[in-house]
């Protein structure tokens, strides 16, 4: 992970953490809130998948975690790499969820608020995912 004084770039946590981009175009968004409420409420699902919540708006700083309560980045070259696995280039939308696999490549993409079961099946099947799940068995 990231150190406290450095903000997370997608590179800092390529192979360490399955990042969930949240992009809407301001907070008033209902599907912002209702994400926001889906991942509230199994936080433990989320950290036993290494999920890192990254909140993001096309201006402006982006939020690091489920609150925006771990690290703001305002660094605009870092502010605008997550921006860009939010959407394919030139396609912003009003809301949209992105999640990004332990190896840096955007797994789904969705319009609307995704729920924690959804996201936990489409971990759970993959691979890397599968390893872990050996693993923590063992």
């Amino acid at each position: 992970m990231p150190t406290d004084d450095a903000p997370p770039t997608p590179e800092s946590l390529r192979w360490k953490a399955r990042p969930l981009v949240v992009f809407a175009v301001n907070r008033e968004n209902p599907q912002l809130a209702r994400q926001i409420a889906f991942l509230k409420g199994d936080l433990d699902a989320l950290q036993e998948r290494k999920i890192q919540v990254i909140r993001c708006m096309p201006h402006g700083p982006i939020y690091f975690g489920v609150n925006g309560d771990r690290a703001e980045i305002t660094d605009p070259a870092i502010a605008e790499a997550w921006r860009s696995l939010a959407f394919d280039a030139g396609n912003w939308a009003r809301f949209g969820v992105s999640l990004v696999g332990l190896d840096g490549g955007v797994k789904m993409r969705s319009a609307e608020a995704v729920t924690i079961e959804r996201l936990s099946a489409l971990i759970d099947a993959m691979p890397m995912r599968q390893n872990e799940m050996r693993r923590e068995q063992d």
